[in-house]
């Protein structure tokens, strides 16, 4: 049992990895989406002010980039994600052997219990009847 708890726990600590490696992953993506939108903004005035052709190219082959660096970016987000089912997916298998381990380990108590009350009774039984034949056999001696 104690093996299974210690599993358990393991499998516990596995989750909590994957799911901060999850949770750096999205930021990263937050991060790329801010800049994607700063950057348009600033395209966006650059324009209204009438900048050099050159600069705005520069710049839209920045936001392209950004884009690009996104997508791969929500790839590694999805990739993430099922990590994280898989290590739940394992944490809830080894949550339920431990359950149905612990559920064995208390109907094999009561069944030893139940076991014990019983021995315990025919014991007494025993002792009772034979409490009984010796007054018996000692009154009809008298």
């Amino acid at each position: 049992m104690d093996a299974k708890q210690g599993e358990e726990r393991l499998r516990q600590r596995e989750l909590g990895i994957e799911q901060q490696k999850l949770s750096d992953q999205e930021l990263k993506l937050h991060q790329l989406s801010e800049d994607l939108k700063q950057a348009d903004e600033e395209q966006r005035e650059k324009l209204k002010k009438g900048s050099k052709v050159a600069e705005l190219l520069l710049r839209h082959q920045w936001q392209r980039s950004l884009r690009t660096r996104i997508r791969g970016q929500q790839k590694e987000v999805e990739k993430q994600e099922v990590q994280v089912e898989k290590a739940r997916e394992v944490l809830v298998d080894v949550s339920r052997e431990k359950k149905v381990l612990e559920k064995l380990r208390d109907r094999r108590f009561e069944e030893h219990q139940t076991q014990l009350k019983h021995e315990t009774q025919n014991q007494l039984d025993d002792i009772g009847a034979r409490l009984h034949r010796r007054r018996k056999r000692s009154s009809a001696s008298e």
